[in-house]
């Protein structure tokens, strides 16, 4: 074969190569087409599962609609004598009826029946019951249970409502001694703690999502720093992005979708798999280490229920106190098992002792779901709050924890020794 055979079948080679590869290089309308079909494709998904989430998880109404709900002279309030109705996406359609002083309760604002003992308890939409029928909540059963177990009659008026913080019980703590109650009975939870100067709903802010503090006018340009500026700029920085990633979490976790999606990884997961998927969003109040924004909620606590008791004293009425707990929360202790840089138990031993120094009760549930498996099943899996499950264990776990000692006059052994004695 000649060289130039050979050059000329190379020559051709070649070519046939650049040809190939000129064939091959996408044109710039598919590099436009592909991305907006993938997001056409992502977008039709997203759409459809929400669609298919909003007939599984239906929801309607709102409680608000019976609510004064952005008062800060008052706080949040009922309507007296308002009904309404919600079903959140999880829970059953709830009819909630107002009294006529405007709580969310079947016991009349008035005088209690001679011969009654009566608890007034105050908290947020923990004892509210949210989501549950009102004849299913702990609000109801216990003092059912409390009766049979005393062999008397004790009624609970709840003057719980959503978002009603520390601060709005002790603006109001006279209105619930005017109830002329035999106990008071405070049911929170961390959030309640984290919350406690919150006076109107809308003035909630995140967690780290807090607006930078403001420049202090009195330093003109020449005299900052280029140093303080820079500082000054990256947390206003900072809290933008923050606000922005609030918003799209808020946004996400408000789906149907995310109900759709929790409660079905929440059917097929086990407590370690539970344990495993969440570092549980209210971190800082079960790290073992306290930040000090924890450190700072707990000390305004601290000045309402210093507050609260020493009214409470004067009117000669005990006051009891009780962390209710979260699900991931519930989930540590029942499990057995939690990360090293976590402690379920040191919050609750933190809201004991501001609770007992002030003289009042405290009453510890936590180490009670010890001995209770599978401790999630009480609870909404995405919305968070208890079901019916959730209320009957706390009837339980509190009526136990009440007339096991803490307190003298719903202790069993006193009452069921007076009743022989009659």
């Amino acid at each position: 074969m000649s060289q130039s055979n050979v050059v000329d079948k190379h020559s051709t080679s070649v070519s046939l190569l650049i040809g190939e590869s000129k064939e091959a290089q996408l044109p710039v309308r598919d590099w436009i087409l592909l991305p907006v079909l993938s997001l056409l494709t992502f977008g039709i998904i997203a759409v459809s599962t929400e669609a298919i989430a909003l007939k599984m998880f239906p929801a309607y109404g709102d409680m608000k609609k019976c609510l004064v709900w952005d008062d800060p002279s008052t706080g949040v309030r009922g309507i007296p004598n308002c009904v309404c109705q919600e079903k959140i996406p999880e829970g059953q359609p709830v009819e909630y009826r107002f009294n006529n002083c405007g709580d969310y309760t079947e016991v009349p604002c008035g005088p209690k029946s001679p011969g009654v003992y009566r608890i007034v308890m105050a908290g947020t939409s923990f004892p509210v019951g949210l989501g549950v029928t009102r004849e299913k909540t702990f609000a109801i059963l216990l003092p059912q249970e409390l009766s049979r177990r005393l062999g008397r009659k004790v009624e609970l008026y709840n003057a719980s409502l959503p978002r009603k913080s520390p601060r709005i019980i002790d603006l109001r703590f006279n209105e619930m001694l005017g109830l002329k109650p035999d106990l008071i009975l405070l049911a929170l939870n961390y959030s309640d703690i984290q919350l406690a100067t919150l006076a109107a709903p809308s003035d909630y802010v995140p967690e780290n999502v807090s607006p930078p503090a403001p420049a202090n006018d009195s330093e003109g340009d020449s005299a900052q720093t280029m140093r303080s500026k820079l500082a000054k700029l990256r947390a206003k920085a900072k809290s933008a992005v923050l606000t922005v990633l609030h918003k799209v979490n808020n946004s996400w976790t408000g789906s149907r979708s995310y109900v759709l999606l929790t409660d079905f990884v929440a059917v097929a997961q086990s407590q370690s798999q539970l344990l495993k998927r969440n570092r549980t969003s209210e971190g800082q109040y079960l790290s073992a280490v306290p930040s000090q924004a924890r450190l700072m909620h707990l000390k305004e606590f601290d000045g309402y229920a210093a507050d609260m008791e020493d009214r409470a004293r004067a009117a000669g009425v005990p006051v009891v106190v009780t962390l209710l707990p979260t699900r991931i929360q519930s989930v540590m202790i029942s499990a057995g098992q939690w990360p090293p840089d976590i402690d379920p138990f040191q919050f609750s031993n933190q809201v004991r002792s501001i609770v007992e120094g002030h003289g009042g009760t405290y009453i510890d549930i936590l180490p009670d779901f010890r001995a209770i498996p599978n401790a999630e099943q009480g609870f909404f899996a995405a919305d968070g709050h208890f079901n019916e499950e959730g209320h009957a264990l706390m009837t339980a776990l509190l009526a136990k924890e009440l007339t096991g000692g803490a307190v003298p006059a719903l202790t069993s052994g006193t009452q069921v020794s007076v009743a022989l004695g009659r």
